[in-house]
């Protein structure tokens, strides 16, 4: 299986510094892409048509529930001429739960890093092995579901779950830019 990791293009929340994780949170602020992040993952799209995909050669595209992801794929999926059917919506592609700091400003926080903060139990925040669990689970489904296909499988998250996926895959984390995408060839030996 052909799979293309991508991460979605820069977001309201990018820019303005603040979380945006949880839609079932109470003080949840959803977050769009900018201008630049459509032109980043319209970009994304004219990319990949140039390496050889098509519709045609698409056989499903998986994105996390959150806007930023939904519109990052579909502006890709416009690019590219594949049919929304082939879209699906996988919650366990979402962003990082930030539980307590949700909506709350990046800066406040004194953390090394915020992709990754200390003791995220804390503050109910979900833990990098949580993270990578999720992801991996997406994963082994989306392999399952595709793996007799024949061609592309786009999947659509975020960084730091982007980030977790791709060490678990390949031993080594990898910090995609927005609108970024990694490519990887999928053998069962990754399962």
């Amino acid at each position: 299986m052909e799979l293309i990791i991508c991460r979605h293009g820069e977001a309201e929340q990018n820019t303005g510094g603040w979380y945006s994780s949880n839609p079932r949170h109470p003080g949840y602020v959803e977050a769009h892409l900018t201008t630049r992040g459509i032109r980043q993952v319209r970009q994304l799209g004219n990319e990949l048509k140039s390496t050889g995909l098509t519709a045609d050669n698409i056989c499903q595209v998986f994105a996390s529930p959150l806007p930023r992801t939904c519109e990052s794929a579909r502006n890709v999926m416009d690019v590219l001429s594949v049919p929304e059917p082939k879209l699906i919506i996988e919650p366990k592609l979402i962003e990082s739960q930030v539980g307590d700091r949700e909506s709350q400003l990046i800066s406040q926080y004194n953390e090394k890093d915020f992709w990754f903060p200390e003791n995220p139990e804390s503050f109910h925040g979900e833990t990098r092995e949580a993270i990578k669990a999720r992801m991996f689970d997406a994963f082994t489904a989306i392999y399952r579901k595709c793996r007799d296909q024949n061609g592309y499988v786009l999947l659509f998250s975020h960084g730091a779950p982007v980030y977790l996926l791709l060490e678990k895959l390949t031993g080594t984390g990898e910090r995609l830019p927005t609108g970024g995408c990694k490519r990887l060839t999928v053998t069962p030996a990754m399962l």
